[in-house]
């Protein structure tokens, strides 16, 4: 599975809205039948009762989400240091950073 060529966001919601070129159309069906990935977000678009809500959900999930793990830091800091001892430290392995940037 080659997802280096994968369809770009631009595109997806351009499927969602119906509004895709006839190639464009083909050259995603193509593609999602080689490629798991996209062919689980074609057939996630394809399940949406009205697929030109996608953007907007897409923005609710995002929400969610930053909401979600600013409230939730799951105690990595503390864990990733207790297990890893004093002197290596989570910032060793960039963790504290990293957990708040996901």
């Amino acid at each position: 599975m080659d997802t280096t060529k994968c369809i770009d966001n631009a595109v997806w919601a351009a499927y969602a809205a119906h509004s895709l070129a006839a190639l464009e159309l083909e050259r995603l069906h193509d593609h999602a039948l080689s490629c798991d990935v996209c062919a689980d977000i074609k057939a996630g678009i394809d399940a949406m009762a009205d697929s030109s809500l996608l953007a907007s959900k897409v923005v609710d999930i995002q929400r969610e989400v930053d909401v979600f793990l600013s409230a939730n830091s799951f105690g990595l800091n503390q864990g990733v240091a207790s297990v890893l001892g004093e002197n290596e430290g989570a910032n060793s392995f960039g963790l504290n950073q990293g957990v708040a940037s996901v």
